[in-house]
């Protein structure tokens, strides 16, 4: 039987962390390009002093391949809780037709 996975993420020994990430506006906007202009010029040092310096206000606007791994995580420890339970889990925009015992229907509004 597949075991839970922590490296990314501590779910479900602990509540999954809701971040809130935003799209790129005019506030942010300046701040990307500069780094991306930094990066196509070949001057990584500058773009990573950049990305340093304003790391908590990049935060919410970057997903990078670690979030995306523990996005993916704790999808597959969800699915393992939920197969040891012995529940049923659904991740759909409408409700299944049918209910039955142990049946999870995550989705809609």
């Amino acid at each position: 039987m597949a075991k839970f996975t922590h490296e990314y993420s501590n779910f479900p020994d602990e509540l999954i962390t809701i971040v809130g990430y935003k799209n790129v506006n005019d506030t942010i906007g300046e701040l990307i390009n500069q780094i991306n202009a930094y990066r196509l010029d070949g001057n990584y040092a500058a773009a990573q002093i950049l990305i340093d310096e304003y790391a908590t206000q990049l935060k919410k606007y970057n997903l990078d391949m670690e979030i995306i791994n523990t996005m993916v995580e704790e999808i597959r420890n969800t699915q393992i809780k939920s197969y040891v339970a012995g529940q049923f889990l659904s991740i759909e925009e409408e409700e299944p037709d049918g209910v039955w015992e142990n049946f999870v229907w995550l989705g809609g509004d």
